[in-house]
């Protein structure tokens, strides 16, 4: 071994994978992350989430494409849940 550490694969990050299957533009991608910023209602809620409230994306979406991130897999059912009801943390 010579001392240095591999580092881990990065997992593309939702934008991205809904960028890439289209489910998205480039436009929308810039509008969710500008209101995740700078919006204080959409502060605090994942990207996936304001896609999804915005109409860019339906659930279905939303959920084909966090299946594809399997260390979010465990967040799939909190954000369905935050979908239904937005007072939940």
């Amino acid at each position: 071994m010579d001392g240095s550490t591999e580092a881990a694969p990065l997992l593309p990050n939702i934008g991205t994978i809904l960028l890439e299957q289209g489910k998205i533009s480039a436009v929308q991608l810039t509008v969710g992350l500008y209101l995740q910023q700078h919006s204080s209602a959409y502060r605090g809620l994942r990207l996936g989430e304001i896609l999804v409230s915005c109409g860019f994306i339906s659930e279905d979406a939303l959920i084909d494409a966090l299946v594809l991130q399997p260390s979010l897999l465990g967040e799939v059912e909190q954000t369905l849940a935050s979908l239904h009801d937005p007072m939940q943390p």
